[in-house]
């Protein structure tokens, strides 16, 4: 009822002394409605907030855990990654030792068997309970400004991110990759 009493529009100089009236009054109003409201909501808030330190207390040592298996899991795979590749480059150095024998000894090449493919660890592990995928994931950071393109002048990292993504190599970054893992429940 407040809010439809006011005068309907200000025509005179009475009407600007009857709605400045009406806008204290209405001012007032809202005011001791929100102060009211406040009131009965801070409890909660409070609450919410304890009960937010609590949660945060028991979580904290199960982050500190999940971020340091994370990172032994991440090195193991890391360390399987480079055996693998390395059993690779040597599989395929004999090949090609076998292949130079056999043109040596005038053999067609093509004969030679190719060399075993060395499998790196899987991307997807499947537990009890649930799955862990691990993905690479780009990182850059300036290394020499005095080499950067116009282009990127503007240090729009969403900018330099989508290219480095997009597998440009911008000059002047140092690009990187760092492998992150996601978990989905069953």
């Amino acid at each position: 009822a407040l809010v439809s009493e006011r005068p309907a529009r200000i025509a005179t100089d009475a009407d600007l002394t009857s709605a400045t009236s009406w806008l204290a009054r209405v001012r007032s109003r809202r005011k001791g409605i929100d102060a009211f409201f406040d009131k009965l909501i801070k409890p909660f808030r409070l609450a919410i907030q304890e009960h937010k330190k609590e949660c945060d207390n028991m979580l904290a040592p199960l982050r500190t855990h999940e971020v340091n298996l994370d990172a032994e899991v991440r090195n193991y795979r890391q360390l399987q990654a480079k055996k693998a590749a390395e059993a690779q480059r040597k599989a395929d150095e004999k090949h090609e030792q076998r292949i130079e024998k056999a043109v040596a000894k005038g053999q067609d090449p093509a004969l030679v068997k190719p060399p075993p493919v060395v499998a790196a660890p899987a991307k997807t592990v499947e537990t009890d309970t649930g799955k862990v995928t691990f993905r690479k994931i780009a990182k850059f950071k300036l290394a020499d400004a005095s080499l950067v393109p116009k282009e990127y002048w503007s240090i729009d990292e969403v900018k330099v991110g989508k290219a480095v993504r997009a597998g440009i190599q911008v000059p002047g970054y140092h690009i990187w990759y760092e492998e992150t893992s996601a978990v989905r429940d069953f």
